[in-house]
């Protein structure tokens, strides 16, 4: 049975595509900071240029500008992309080159004799992060819309007239009864 999204679904879903954009940020910047004050912790859900940046050159003004700048642009996708979908795209894309950032630290940690298994985890989360771009991309059309493009959106494609509800008709067709009489000349 094949299942229909609406159009409210598919806005839904744009949102949480945005919504990942706003929290990708927001872990970044807060590892950005954990890092900055000599902290162990790490949240797997960032951005990992940029942490990976501050993390081998050190928090120095270079690398805050840097991780500023690349926040930024993040930041601009998540406010832009309420209007233009345009940059739900852009969104994938940096976040896609970043996810081979990962890979190839990963092969470099390799190279060198390092376990690239640290960093596994990192890779899951930015696979999810993909998906969810993706999902935001494909359903753009809808996550820009407003409430009343929706629902006219949702009117036009609504059928004219009613279908008649599954309840309504029986299972099984009825069979006609036969008559004696009927059997006997079928018999004959």
């Amino acid at each position: 049975m094949k299942r229909t999204v609406t159009a409210a679904q598919r806005a839904n879903t744009y949102r949480g595509a945005r919504n990942t954009i706003l929290s990708l940020v927001i872990l970044t910047a807060v590892n950005c900071v954990l890092l900055a004050v000599g902290s162990s912790t790490y949240f797997l859900s960032s951005i990992f240029l940029i942490y990976g940046m501050m993390a081998v050159y050190g928090v120095t003004p270079v690398t805050v500008a840097v991780a500023a700048v690349l926040l930024g642009v993040y930041l601009c996708a998540f406010f832009f992309s309420k209007r233009r979908r345009g940059w739900m795209l852009a969104a994938l894309i940096l976040f896609s080159l970043d996810t081979l950032c990962v890979i190839g630290m990963m092969f470099l940690m390799k190279y060198v004799g390092e376990s690239p298994l640290q960093l596994v985890f990192d890779l899951i989360f930015h696979a999810l992060g993909i998906v969810w771009l993706s999902l935001g991309v494909k359903n753009g059309r809808f996550g820009t819309m407003d409430a009343e493009e929706l629902q006219a959106y949702a009117e036009a494609q609504s059928p004219a007239e009613e279908a008649p509800s599954p309840e309504s008709e029986e299972p099984f067709p009825a069979e006609e009864e036969q008559s004696p009489e009927s059997e006997a000349e079928e018999d004959a």
